[in-house]
């Protein structure tokens, strides 16, 4: 307990002594429910509080203390895009509301993946209900099967998009082993959403051109 008690004082006084930090917040549910606000790099818990219930005005007050307590700029906030925490990183923390790496992972591929899953079944269903002719010799039937050969090409094409996406925000570099830096995962985040952007002008591709990237509005060099 002495070990634990002179770490997060160690903890506390490091997160203290930095102009900018960079936060993540959330609502656990063990035997009741519990709020939590961790500095990211250090993974120190600014904020852990069991509550009764986990509203705006909970919030409020579970991080006044920390506020008043610390005196930096926060950077960002990173969480599950609940409107309570948006409102809560927009309104008391004044930063931005970033996305958790799941729930944008997710939005993208509600909108990319959904649109193509869609062709795909479509196209596989014209198929099935004789609407496209089987004969091999068949314009009309060939032009189908064609569609459908770009429509899966193009969802592997994604998978191995979200691969990299993955690989570029996983705290090591899978190749050497070694942690990544921010500039690192910066510069790999970009060269994928660059990607994805050309993926989407494609016509045989995506349709759907307006789609939104999650990550686009707030990565560097765009």
């Amino acid at each position: 307990m002495a070990y634990q008690t002179e770490q997060q004082e160690r903890l506390h006084q490091a997160c203290k002594s930095l102009s900018t930090i960079c936060v993540g917040v959330d609502e656990t549910w063990l035997d009741q429910t519990v709020l939590v606000m961790m500095e990211l790099s250090s993974s120190y818990l600014l904020v852990e509080d069991k509550v009764e219930e986990h509203r705006y005005t909970t919030w409020q007050t579970s991080v006044e203390t920390m506020l008043q307590d610390w005196s930096g700029r926060i950077h960002y906030c990173v969480n599950d895009r609940a409107k309570v925490l948006i409102k809560l990183a927009l309104n008391e923390l004044g930063c931005p509301s970033i996305a958790d790496l799941f729930h944008a992972m997710r939005k993208l591929t509600r909108g990319l993946a959904l649109e193509l899953d869609h062709r795909s079944i479509h196209l596989k269903r014209r198929l099935r209900d004789g609407k496209g002719p089987e004969t091999q010799d068949n314009a009309a039937g060939q032009a189908i099967q064609t569609e459908l050969a770009r429509v899966q090409q193009a969802q592997a094409n994604f998978r191995e998009h979200l691969m990299h996406i993955n690989l570029a925000l996983h705290p090591f570099d899978v190749g050497t082993h070694s942690a990544q830096t921010t500039q690192q995962v910066s510069e790999k985040l970009t060269q994928q959403v660059r990607a994805l952007k050309q993926f989407k002008s494609v016509p045989a591709y995506c349709r759907n051109s307006g789609l939104p990237l999650p990550w686009y509005n707030s990565s560097p060099g765009r």
